[in-house]
């Protein structure tokens, strides 16, 4: 079940979802992208980072598998990591680029195509699932996965 569903028609107004997301669980540090090439996983990205006050270019992390983005944010550094899994075949290919070292440091961690990575998720986190949806632009479905 998911906590929020919302339809929207442009793509700016993925900065909504991201104020939504950072404002109603802004302790969940992990965020989990869901959705086909071309659903926008990297574009609500750069809207997580406009909204915490990163102003520098972002792009896919497909090839290099991580991007890694340091800032101030209201003069508190931040630190984030885009993770991209979509050319990862194997779980032992995670082990290989370390990717539990990067879930276990004090950053936001955003992961596209996470699937692969599913044992090493913390009972926290966000889940994001986009699609497209025809002519009435891209759905979105957001849930929060908390501690029990």
């Amino acid at each position: 079940m998911f906590d929020h569903i919302l339809h929207i028609k442009e793509e700016d107004e993925l900065e909504q979802i991201a104020d939504l997301v950072l404002s109603n669980y802004p302790d969940h540090k992990l965020i989990l992208l869901h959705g086909a090439l071309g659903a926008g996983k990297t574009a609500l990205v750069k809207r997580f980072l406009k909204s915490l006050a990163y102003d520098g270019m972002v792009q896919s992390p497909t090839y290099g598998i991580v991007n890694e983005y340091n800032f101030l944010n209201d003069e508190v550094e931040e630190k984030v990591f885009h993770i991209d899994l979509y050319r990862i075949n194997h779980v032992s290919e995670l082990v290989e680029f370390g990717f539990e070292e990067y879930l276990m440091q004090d950053a936001r961690v955003f992961i596209e195509w996470p699937d692969i990575g599913s044992d090493y998720y913390p009972e926290e986190h966000i889940e994001i699932h986009l699609s497209l949806d025809g002519d009435k632009g891209r759905k979105i479905s957001i849930k929060a996965n908390r501690k029990h």
